[in-house]
């Protein structure tokens, strides 16, 4: 069985596929996740009494590139480097540290962000900082930087990115739900497929 837990990428992206059961926990983000204190994840991850036989497929990220990446930029007086570098090594860590009882444990890539708009999500509004290009930018650094470290650590890293970014790295209109998710997962079941998950 695949389990997918995350922010509500985790549930909408792998949606419908053959096999995964989806989980969306009140869109966490990837800060929050990889604190050292924070058990929110360590905890849905117990309650699914994995096995060996099965793969946990972990998604967040989204998030903070749309809303948070660049007040932290600015707050702290770091570069997106730094910043990208302590968000993708605590969140690494996190998910080799979860109790999955042996399962295999995949990392999603953060997906493309949209153009700047109005955004809307259930009828809410969403928050949107930064320009389009350094929403790409932040998006784009943390997927190096989280492909790197799941090959560093033996983690499957699921590539949403590349197959539903436009040619300026934006979320391709046709492929979304007209919000920030991809609604068209044929290319994610592919590159399971490839991973050897599916």
């Amino acid at each position: 069985m695949i389990h997918t837990v995350g922010d509500s990428h985790a549930q909408l992206i792998y949606r419908g596929l053959p096999g995964v059961v989806t989980r969306e926990m009140c869109s966490p983000t990837m800060h929050r996740i990889g604190r050292p204190d924070d058990t929110l994840i360590a905890d849905e991850v117990l309650s699914l009494n994995l096995t060996p036989a099965d793969v946990l497929i972990i998604a967040c990220g989204e998030i903070d590139c749309r809303v948070h990446i660049k007040k932290q930029i600015e707050l702290q007086g770091v570069s997106l480097e730094a910043l990208a570098h302590e968000l993708v090594d605590h969140y690494i860590a996190k998910a080799k540290s979860l109790p999955n009882n042996g399962a295999r444990v995949a990392i999603t890539a953060v997906p493309p962000p949209v153009p700047t708009g109005k955004i809307y999500h259930a009828g809410v509004l969403l928050p949107l900082e930064g320009s389009d290009a350094e929403r790409v930018a932040y998006t784009t650094t943390l997927n190096r930087m989280l492909a790197a470290g799941c090959a560093a650590n033996g983690l499957a890293f699921v590539d949403v990115y590349t197959p539903y970014a436009d040619a300026d790295g934006l979320l391709r209109p046709e492929l979304s739900d007209g919000s920030v998710h991809i609604r068209q997962n044929d290319a994610v079941g592919e590159e399971l497929h490839r991973l050897g998950i599916l």
